[in-house]
């Protein structure tokens, strides 16, 4: 069987790790000596090089080895992590990596005194398309306990748990720690009263919300439209 480039290179980069006996590649890093853009691409590239007797894979739950067939030489066991197990969705791990560096970012701001900085400057930074995840991240730093937080946006105040150190306030913005107050009442979800249509009517005069006996024929016809 004849391999093509992304094989060869795979072949190539597990054989220098098992020479070496070092740990079995994740996928994520194979993707990097390869065209491939996506994990999974290598999980098939690694069965396909298993098949055609170049290598042999060994799972042993969450860890992998990998031996070249023609010397016997066997990569250590290696850890597959959450998103990245033999070939999984990469999503996860885009994740960690952009709540690492919204981490570092804030970490940065806090220890230099500097005001959090804004959803709009954040998200670019972090490689994020869309300002809307920012909160989320910062939900998640949250609820692992490495960040406290008050206010939004451009009041947000970002303090590390760790540390104790916080962002900057923003001179003339109130923070606070709800949208709204729970006891606001939203005006539009207010029942409100029928509106009576108490405007004469254009043909006899005759108030609209009076007796249709005392209107004309195109009184009575209009009423019918605004009923």
């Amino acid at each position: 069987m004849s391999l093509n480039p992304n094989q060869v290179a795979i072949f190539q980069f597990l054989e220098k790790a098992a020479i070496q006996g070092a740990p079995c590649p994740q996928n994520v890093d194979i993707v990097g000596v390869t065209s491939f853009t996506h994990p999974k691409s290598v999980c098939k590239a690694l069965t396909a090089l298993e098949k055609a007797g170049f290598i042999s894979i060994r799972l042993d739950n969450n860890r992998r080895a990998i031996t070249i067939c023609s010397t016997g030489a066997t990569t250590g066991l290696t850890n597959l992590e959450s998103g990245r197990r033999f070939g999984l969705s990469r999503s996860a791990e885009a994740r960690e990596e952009r709540l690492e560096k919204l981490f570092a970012l804030l970490n940065d701001a806090a220890e230099n005194g500097l005001p959090c900085p804004l959803t709009r400057d954040l998200a670019p930074a972090i490689g994020s398309r869309s300002g809307s995840s920012i909160d989320a991240y910062l939900r998640m730093l949250a609820n692992s306990g490495k960040i406290a937080l008050r206010g939004f946006s451009g009041g947000r105040v970002v303090t590390i748990v760790a540390t104790g150190k916080s962002t900057a306030e923003v001179p003339g913005v109130e923070l606070t720690s709800e949208r709204r107050p729970s006891n606001v009442t939203i005006l539009s979800i207010m029942p409100t009263q029928p509106r009576v249509f108490r405007d004469p009517c254009p043909g006899c005069g005759v108030r609209m919300d009076a007796d249709p006996a005392m209107c004309c024929d195109r009184g009575r016809a209009l009423r019918k439209l605004v009923a």
